[in-house]
């Protein structure tokens, strides 16, 4: 059971990861070309741009998978403490 919840966390975090540097490397492309001007309130609204893009949904799914596996070893490490 741990293996499983240990494979699927780290699948979730690889994905997680994946996205957060690609969406900083699009910002940072788009700041160096001058495509967004070096403002802290412009960059905030391009991430959230980004975000809300296609991957929005898979990386919300992914997030609650990872909650989920989450509780689960919280709840599976109790199980298995009360037995020893």
């Amino acid at each position: 059971m741990a293996g499983l919840l240990i494979a699927v966390s780290m699948a979730c975090l690889y994905f997680l990861l994946a996205s957060a540097v690609d969406i900083a490397n699009d910002i940072s492309a788009k700041i160096l070309s001058g495509a967004i001007p070096l403002d802290i309130g412009k960059i905030s609204a391009a991430v959230s741009a980004e975000l809300a893009g296609t991957n929005s949904q898979q990386l919300t799914m992914t997030t609650w998978v990872l909650v989920v596996c989450w509780l689960v070893g919280i709840v599976d490490s109790y199980r298995i403490a009360k037995k020893t």
